[in-house]
């Protein structure tokens, strides 16, 4: 192969990679968790950019928390913390819609937002 052509071979795929839209970045998801009545259940979204976030888009039926937290306690980054109403044992859910950044080189590149689902199941 000559220089030329493995030049042209290297910008290719320079090209197709940089025209990838939202590479590396999550797609939806639905995780199922079982906590006691007792216990505050919390996932860590496990970004902290300032560009990217996350919102509650259906709340929990049920509860006496579910919120989304983002402070110093979280060290910036979201968490959603859920802790059932009080006595309530049975199934809840919340959908939360993130937004995700995908820069490359230094600038921004595209946006992507992937829901979450937490199917929660509430026991004794």
């Amino acid at each position: 192969m000559t220089p030329v052509a493995k030049v042209m071979f290297v910008v290719g795929l320079v090209a197709l990679v940089g025209c990838s839209t939202y590479l590396g970045l999550g797609s939806d998801k639905q995780i199922t968790v079982s906590i006691k009545k007792s216990e505050v259940y919390a996932y860590e979204f496990g970004f902290s950019g300032d560009e990217e976030g996350a919102s509650i888009k259906r709340q929990a039926s049920h509860f006496a928390v579910s919120e989304i937290v983002r402070d110093i306690t979280t060290n910036w980054s979201p968490v959603y913390r859920y802790q059932p109403g009080k006595g309530y044992v049975g199934t809840d859910s919340v959908e939360i819609q993130t937004t995700q950044v995908d820069a490359a080189t230094g600038r921004l590149k595209g946006k992507h937002a992937p829901s979450i689902n937490i199917q929660i199941t509430v026991t004794d």
